[in-house]
């Protein structure tokens, strides 16, 4: 169900790892590093998934969990508040399409 990073990093070991089990789709789900959803750090932490949505969205389909409700706390993991919770962060990801 889920594949661990180094902090907020992925490489390209990793990425041959989920390759091999044949995925077709990725869901970024990275501890919340942010408080306000207008606030600088949200739009870093909007740029990291971006940056991680570019490694990985050549072999697979990617969405990412955006606590937009604010159902976690700052450093709170999307597991972290339960099953209901992730299965609400769950049923709101959304997809990243990039531009060539």
């Amino acid at each position: 169900f889920s594949v661990a990073l180094s902090g907020s990093n992925i490489s390209q070991m990793q990425v041959d790892m989920l390759l091999s089990l044949g995925i077709s789709e990725c869901i970024i789900a990275l501890d919340k590093e942010f408080t306000g959803l207008m606030s600088d750090e949200a739009m870093r932490y909007q740029a990291k998934l971006i940056k991680l949505s570019h490694m990985l969205n050549k072999y697979f389909r990617v969405n990412v969990i955006f606590d937009t409700q604010n159902l976690l706390e700052y450093k709170d993991s999307p597991s972290d508040k339960g099953k209901v919770i992730l299965e609400e962060l769950l049923h709101n990801k959304q997809p990243v399409i990039l531009k060539a």
